[in-house]
């Protein structure tokens, strides 16, 4: 059964990030990297909202009352079973399952971040995960 207190709280920690991040969206590449504390600020927002939308895909995948939904075997694959189980439009879910690369790159490979993927990636959240957040409340409210 999906729990729609701990997606209410996940979407509500999701758009805080987002909040904090648009402070940022008119920055320059060049003042992003010349700023490391700002740098670094912008990759923890990042993590931390891609990690909850994971978090929160596998839960709505799991309890889904949709029979044959087969779990993913790795993170991309949480967003697009969103699509397949209609809780976005599938063109949706194949776009900012990009992000969970990018959130693999933030976590793991750090040190040789590319700043060019860095900076199109902020934007790409930037446009996307409102419009994630959109989808799933319009989802809980219907269920």
């Amino acid at each position: 059964m999906i729990d729609k207190e701990l997606v209410i709280r996940k979407i509500n920690l999701i758009q805080e990030d987002l909040e904090r991040l648009k402070e940022y969206q008119n920055k320059t590449r060049l003042e992003i990297e010349k700023d490391y504390a700002l740098e670094a600020a912008i990759e923890r927002y990042l993590e931390r909202m891609i990690t909850r939308a994971i978090e929160l895909n596998q839960h709505l995948i799991v309890e889904s009352d949709v029979k044959g939904i087969k779990i993913p075997k790795d993170y991309k694959g949480t967003f697009i079973a969103l699509g397949e189980l209609k809780i976005c439009p599938i063109d949706f879910a194949k776009s900012i399952s990009d992000s969970a690369g990018f959130r693999n790159i933030l976590v793991h490979e750090y040190d040789d971040l590319d700043k060019d993927k860095f900076y199109l990636s902020l934007r790409a959240a930037l446009e996307q995960y409102p419009k994630y957040c959109q989808y799933i409340i319009e989802y809980i409210e219907k269920i």
